[in-house]
């Protein structure tokens, strides 16, 4: 509780700053610090009556105090405690500054215009209250107003009382009025101060930062763009409070109600903070009480008059256990009940298309009177409670986390749980209509309906997405080896025309390769560098280096692979066209992944072996041949398990691939080489395969058939570059898979010797 006693907030007057015209005899008790208008230093001439500081044509005016005096007046930049005094100062720039006080003070029925529509920035910096209105008018006009007070402890960038407190204010009460395209108010301890029937209007794209960003009593209103046409920013508590008890009234007002009416318009409004009633029940009591109940009816009252009303995604970030009379959210706006928070009290809470989010565990929030409208009970655990004594008029979603998904899969009776999450005034029958949950580590979404009489019914429940997708990528990349059991051709191009004993030669290929209606997709580069020598007439033999390097995409997120290996090939090419190509391989393969929910981040390693063998024949007349082929290729990948960010265990199935390939290449020679197209059909006998994951409260697994069949299609040359160098390049796609390519292009050069 500020303890600051209204002693400290002397009545003051009225501030005068460089009077441009001045009627009326002097007045005693005011101040006025040093003024320049437009670089130039005026000694202003105070009376009273009427004054006027600067005009629209003065591009700036600064009044500026640096004065350690012991009255508060005269601290002060400009201020005065004459009564009826009136003023203004206007010009472009407007600068009061005070060390040591106050930045300016109207007392006593004195009224103070600051700047107009005609003024850029007003700014006030002070070291005790920026603006002090103690029964005097404050009004401010400006396209940004800007007022910091520094002081540490019991001052405010505005402070605001008439010193009455009627239910029903009286005519003409104190007030502050902001008018301004930005406003920034900031105060260590207080942001704005606003008692005893004090007014308090601010209108245009507000922040106000304080310890308590705003403090009120007394029956004050505060109204803060009560017409929704401004963002508005809250950094700090909204508090009602009194150091008033029973035994001592400390020169105080005691009743805490007051009219607060915050309106939160938009992503870019916000209010950081909490909600309470701060007293002490008696003179005794060392602490000051945060209250959250309204209707305890102490010695200081009931607060009733606290409404705030949110649209357009605009936020409550609650930071502790509060309360508020009404709320009204719509357009998408949240209450964000913090994990802090356990208890938030509100008596009328209307919902049109917002959520109340309950972030924390073991939270409750009472609508003490009615909850209406369609929203969301957002909840982070199955602890949490939201109970409203009337929602006749309630069209209500629960909403849960995903853990909560991991946990209804695991438990039907959860389900129940979350259902019960929102409940009425007794305390045990769901008020929802229907329920929902995010995607979980293991869980996908779920959904169901609640009757009328607060039973879970028409559940759906769905396979999680991203983790689908994870169990996806991995096959895709078993499939980007598969993809590598390739023919004689593709490897080595025509060897038919190479003359020398031994050979070395590389070759790259890139393709992409996709799975699934989910748009799981991988790009890969290949790359192979071998050499050879002949053992015979008719046979070769060799060796080659293999580095395959993917880059994948899925759902929410992203991968790569990275395949290592080496392979060994023996190929006999016959004088009648025929050949026999043999090949074994071998390459460790490495996998990760990142995604944005499901298991998180993982990665692992397998091994991968393959045995393949190729047998055709080239048929040749006039230039033009075909070469019928038969292949047949065995690959095993092994198993891996492994353990994700989000600590679910992980095991992928290892994978035996049988895969017999009927085909033909037509082909013409041509001065340089030949040029050919070549079709295929190809069947995998095997290519099961699946994927299981677990967190310890529910798993899944997800199997993956990348059996059957499918066509190749490709055409190519191959180029002679003398009788040493020879070229070779070719495109090709699939069709009719599981797993699509729709495009590889393979190049490769042979060096012979």
């Amino acid at each position: 509780m500020i303890s600051r006693k209204l002693a400290r907030k002397v009545l003051c007057g009225m501030l005068a700053v460089g009077c441009a015209s001045v009627t009326g005899g002097a007045f005693a008790d005011s101040a006025i610090g040093e003024v320049t208008v437009d670089n130039i230093k005026i000694t202003p001439t105070a009376s009273t009556g009427t004054f006027s500081i600067g005009s629209d044509s003065s591009s700036n005016v600064s009044i500026e105090n640096t004065s350690s005096a012991d009255k508060v007046i005269k601290r002060s930049a400009i201020g005065s405690n004459e009564n009826n005094y009136n003023g203004s100062i206007l010009g472009k720039e407007i600068k009061l500054t005070s060390q040591n006080g106050c930045g300016a003070i109207a007392n006593t029925g004195a009224h103070l215009t600051i700047g107009n529509d005609k003024t850029d920035k007003i700014m006030i910096t002070s070291g005790d209250d920026g603006i002090r209105a103690l029964e005097g008018y404050v009004s401010l006009n400006a396209k940004a107003v800007n007022i910091d007070c520094k002081a540490e402890a019991g001052s405010a960038a505005i402070w605001l009382q008439n010193n009455t407190e009627y239910k029903d204010a009286p005519v003409n009460p104190a007030s502050v009025t902001i008018t301004a395209e930005k406003i920034d108010l900031r105060g260590n301890e207080l942001g704005v101060v606003a008692y005893s029937n004090g007014q308090l209007t601010l209108n245009g794209d507000t922040t106000i930062t304080g310890k308590h960003a705003l403090d009120v009593r007394g029956h004050s209103t505060t109204n803060i763009n009560t017409d929704g046409k401004h963002s508005t920013v809250l950094n700090g508590d909204i508090v009602f409070g009194t150091p008033a008890t029973p035994d001592d009234s400390h020169q105080s007002g005691k009743i805490i109600d007051a009219n607060v009416n915050v309106n939160l318009t938009g992503k870019g409004s916000s209010w950081t903070g909490c909600a309470y009633q701060e007293y002490k029940t008696n003179d005794a009591d060392s602490e000051y009480e945060h209250v959250i109940v309204m209707d305890t009816q102490p010695y200081q009252g009931n607060v009733t008059g606290f409404k705030l009303t949110m649209a357009d995604g605009a936020s409550w970030n609650m930071t502790g256990d509060s309360f508020v009379n009404d709320v009204t959210a719509s357009d998408g706006s949240t209450i964000h009940v913090g994990r802090d928070v356990k208890t938030a009290n509100m008596q009328n809470v209307t919902l049109n298309d917002a959520t109340i989010d309950l972030a924390g565990d073991q939270q409750t929030v009472n609508v003490t009177k009615k909850l209406s409208g369609n929203g969301t009970i957002a909840t982070n655990s199955l602890n949490n409670k939201l109970k409203a004594e009337n929602a006749t008029d309630a069209n209500i979603t629960v909403k849960g986390t995903g853990n909560i998904a991991d946990l209804i899969a695991s438990d039907s009776t959860n389900a129940q749980k979350l259902a019960n999450t929102a409940v009425g005034a007794d305390g045990k029958t769901s008020i929802a209509k229907s329920l929902k949950a995010d995607a979980g580590v293991i869980a996908g979404e779920y959904s169901a309906q609640v009757d009328e009489n607060g039973k879970v019914v028409n559940e759906v429940r769905s396979q999680n997405q991203t983790n689908l997708s994870i169990s996806k990528l991995g096959a895709l990349s078993l499939m980007t080896w598969r993809q590598e059991n390739n023919d004689m051709n593709k490897r080595l191009g025509e060897i038919r025309d190479s003359q020398g004993e031994q050979g070395i030669w590389a070759r790259m290929s890139r393709g992409e390769a996709k799975y699934g209606s989910q748009g799981v997709k991988n790009q890969y580069n290949y790359y192979q560098l071998g050499y050879d020598h002949k053992i015979a007439d008719d046979w070769i033999l060799g060796g080659a280096f293999t580095y395959t390097d993917g880059e994948n995409n899925l759902v929410g997120g992203s991968g790569t692979n990275k395949n290592t290996g080496f392979a060994v090939y023996g190929s006999n090419l016959r004088d009648d066209g025929s050949f026999i190509d043999l090949i074994a391989k071998y390459a460790h393969m490495k996998n990760d992944f990142d995604t944005i929910g499901g298991v998180g981040i993982g990665e692992y390693s397998t091994n991968g072996y393959a045995l393949s063998a190729e047998y055709g024949k080239r048929f040749q007349q006039d230039g033009f041949w075909i070469e019928p082929q038969a292949e047949l290729t065995y690959g095993k990948v092994s198993s891996a398990d492994f353990t994700t960010s989000e600590g679910a265990k992980v095991h992928q199935d290892s994978l035996d691939s049988l895969v017999g390939r009927l085909g033909f290449s037509l082909g013409k020679d041509v001065k340089a080489g030949n040029v050919y197209v070549r079709a295929s059909y190809l069947y995998d006998f095997k290519g099961d395969v699946a994927m299981r994951m677990s967190n310890g409260v529910v798993s899944d697994t997800y199997d993956q058939d990348l059996g059957g069949s499918w066509w190749e299609f490709g055409v190519g040359t191959n180029l002679n570059f003398g009788k040493d160098m020879h070229f070779y390049f070719d495109v090709e796609r699939t069709e009719g898979g599981k797993v699509d390519t729709p495009w590889q292009w393979n190049a490769g050069v042979r060096l012979s010797f």
